[in-house]
């Protein structure tokens, strides 16, 4: 994993990772379609956790999510929605997509089974939020 690494250097907390990230990131984002599943998910979890540390995300953050997405649909929701949730910067800019109808329309039937079988409340409210977040994508393409 291109994980967050945080190494004491001259006094000061470096992300030893951070440029090999970036790296990645701006090569890939040109063409999506040439990164690996299992490298897409890494990079986007990766930018998500850093958001933590850096106060702000990668502009082109929502590229991945939307790459995710549209790839696999509801197969890695729960890792969209775990890098969604890191920070206020990663809840903003995970929205940022642009999905076929036919994806939205299956991660909105995901959700709603989600919401409907979750008896948690706080795990609830979480989907509910999701659900809301794509029938909204949903009904703005139409």
């Amino acid at each position: 994993m291109i994980q967050v690494s945080l190494e004491k250097i001259e006094g000061e907390r470096i992300d030893v990772n951070y440029e090999l990230r970036m790296r990645l990131c701006e090569y890939y984002r040109e063409n999506l379609s040439q990164c690996s599943t299992l490298l897409l998910l890494d990079i986007y979890r990766s930018l998500a956790e850093s958001s933590k540390i850096t106060f702000s995300i990668y502009t082109y953050f929502h590229l991945f999510a939307n790459e995710i997405l549209e790839r696999d649909g509801a197969k890695y929701f729960d890792v969209y929605h775990e890098g969604a949730r890191q920070s206020f910067d990663t809840l903003l800019a995970s929205a940022r997509l642009k999905l076929s109808p036919t994806r939205v329309q299956e991660i909105i039937a995901f959700l709603e089974k989600r919401c409907e079988s979750t008896e948690k409340a706080d795990i609830h409210k979480q989907y509910a939020f999701m659900l809301k977040r794509f029938q909204g994508l949903y009904s703005s393409a139409l």
